[in-house]
């Protein structure tokens, strides 16, 4: 019960760049915050061309839905009052270009409860 109220959070690295993921609570309805830092090699907030994010559930066919991203300022997206219909295993998707051919997807399983 404990671990499903704590916030998803994950880490990727993909073309250089570290991304830090939090959901928060990630559980159904409406209140759901997603936040994504965009971190350089040195430590730095980075700015790129293009970042979207979508999340699906491939076990009842819904999806993908795309999650609608506010620049909170260089590297820092957000999205708020996001609505998660119904609680599952979620997929959730990260496109992350770095410049006009680099361009990567990356994948975890968001858990929402």
């Amino acid at each position: 019960k404990q671990a499903a109220s704590q916030p998803f959070s994950e880490t990727f690295s993909t073309l250089g760049i570290q991304v830090n993921a939090i959901v928060d609570p990630a559980r159904t309805g409406p209140g759901n915050q997603f936040h994504f830092y965009l971190i350089g090699r040195l430590g730095q907030p980075v700015a790129i061309p293009e970042f979207d994010v979508s999340i699906s559930l491939p076990s009842q066919n819904i999806g993908p839905l795309s999650i609608p991203l506010l620049s909170l300022g260089q590297g820092h997206y957000v999205a708020t009052h996001v609505d998660i219909p119904i609680a599952g295993t979620w997929v959730l998707k990260l496109l992350v270009r770095t410049t006009a051919i680099d361009e990567q997807v990356v994948v975890a399983s968001l858990p929402v409860h």
